[in-house]
């Protein structure tokens, strides 16, 4: 049994779900850029429409309520190899934990792959420089910030009310 989303409004747009409307609070508490749903892609796989772009970033970001799905996942990849731009997969709402990302690499011959998996630190979001690659042993290379918790991102998100007309 699904949950069914709940559309919201915040910041003059209207939002397919509530966890799509805090990662907007997130992005705005940390001065973060985002347009909603900008542009629509004809992929291999049907056609994509992302949820935020983030143009000082040059990220796409995707929101779901819950763990992505292998065609999600899918998705996102063909979505980077089109625009050559990464996509954070941002499962839930904001918390102190590693995303999944996908970004092309520039350094493989296109016969050895060209996506590499990223594992991005929330709290280190504005500064693209912090993602951080696996392992490979399905262990980042840092834990996630212990300071999660003093988040100002998190702290907003996760308090802003939108129920009763609120605006966030």
């Amino acid at each position: 049994m699904s949950i069914k989303a709940i559309e919201t409004r915040y910041a003059d747009c209207r939002f397919r779900s509530r966890t799509e409307a805090r990662w907007a609070v997130f992005f705005d508490a940390l001065g973060i850029a985002w347009e909603y749903e900008k542009e629509g892609f004809d992929l291999p796989s049907g056609k994509y429409l992302p949820d935020f772009w983030l143009p000082k970033e040059r990220v796409w970001a995707e929101v779901k309520g819950g763990d992505f799905t292998w065609p999600e996942i899918r998705k996102c990849r063909e979505l980077v190899e089109m625009t050559e731009r990464p996509c954070i997969m941002l499962d839930g709402q904001p918390r102190g934990v590693f995303y999944w990302a996908f970004e092309k690499r520039a350094d493989e011959m296109p016969e050895a792959g060209t996506i590499k998996h990223l594992d991005y630190d929330l709290c280190s979001f504005p500064f693209y420089d912090r993602f951080f690659v696996d392992s490979g042993h399905g262990f980042p290379h840092r834990e996630p910030s212990t300071y999660a918790g003093g988040c100002k991102g998190l702290k907003a998100s996760l308090s802003a009310r939108f129920e009763h007309g609120e605006r966030g």
